[in-house]
């Protein structure tokens, strides 16, 4: 689904919402317009290793150390979420795809056939960098333009799904 299939599915599940109970279609409606944004398939990978962009730019499959007990993960760990990458410390991330393999020690999904889908950003300024922010703000904006509710209500509703 397109962003803009996103946004359109979001308008239609707020404007017929008829204000009984929770509005569980609307939310759903908001979590896919994030997911379009964004892109579902995507994942953040963070490494202290700046080479490390270039090397799976370029091909190379890299597999995860599990660091509590020295062993080798099935793949690439990754996140879903940049501020997991962000809060971790990471010195470089960036966006991969790939086929999920398996899950890590902390959960997190292991990738293989790892392909870059962005830009490498520097940690410290990865949040700041990044243009999803400013994407989903405007998906919300149009969102709010098309119906009775705000950017502010569309931005609390979105926090369930």
């Amino acid at each position: 689904m397109t962003a803009q299939e996103a946004i359109t599915k979001a308008i239609e599940a707020i404007n017929s919402y008829d204000g009984l109970g929770a509005p569980v279609d609307a939310r759903i409606a908001i979590s896919d317009v994030k997911d379009a944004v964004r892109g579902t398939d995507g994942y953040w990978r963070g490494t202290n290793r700046k080479a490390e962009y270039a090397e799976v730019k370029a091909g190379k499959q890299i597999v995860s150390t599990n660091h509590l007990d020295g062993s080798r993960e099935s793949g690439m760990s990754v996140s879903k979420s940049l501020a997991d990458v962000w809060l971790s410390g990471f010195s470089y991330c960036y966006r991969v795809d790939g086929d999920v393999v398996g899950s890590g020690s902390d959960g997190e999904p292991v990738l293989a056939n790892v392909r870059v889908i962005s830009a490498m950003y520097k940690g410290e300024n990865a949040i700041a960098d990044d243009d999803y922010p400013a994407l989903i703000q405007a998906a919300y904006k149009e969102i709010a333009n098309n119906t009775e509710w705000s950017v502010e209500r569309i931005r609390q509703e979105s926090v369930y799904y």
